[in-house]
Order: structure tokens, then C-alpha cells, then sequence
């Protein structure tokens, strides 16, 4: 076989190895975040945000959602 030929054929066998790798796993999208978690959200952007004027409702908005201090 030519040198050519050699090569078409281990790229053949490599594609067919590889067709079922993927980059990313999937994900199911249909998840979202419950009240709760877009409350820790929030609360942990603007404290690393340092926004002092914002931080207060959304802690209190946490709390009303139910989150605990601790």
C-alpha cells in the first residue's frame, strides 16, 4: 500500500473511534433555579461586588424566601 492510501485508512478507523467523544457531556437544560437558590445568587453577587446600597434588599428578600443565617 502507498503511504497515502495507509493514511486514509487509520484516519477511517480514528473517525469511526471517535464519533462518539464529545467536547462537553449534555446537559439537561430544562433545569432552574428555585427561589432559594436565585436568592444565594444574588446575595453573593452583590457582596462580591462590594454594592452596599443592593446587598441589604437582597438579604432581606433571602430571608423572606426562607433562607437561614447561617
Amino acid at each position: 500500500m502507498t503511504p497515502i492510501k495507509i493514511f486514509l485508512v487509520l484516519g477511517l478507523v480514528m473517525s469511526s473511534l471517535i464519533d462518539h467523544i464529545k467536547a462537553q457531556p449534555s446537559f439537561d437544560t430544562n433545569n432552574t433555579l428555585d427561589t432559594k437558590q436565585q436568592r444565594i445568587v444574588a446575595i453573593s453577587a452583590f457582596a462580591a461586588k462590594g454594592d452596599l446600597l443592593q446587598l441589604p434588599k437582597a438579604l432581606n428578600e433571602g430571608l423572606d424566601a426562607r433562607l437561614t443565617i447561617n
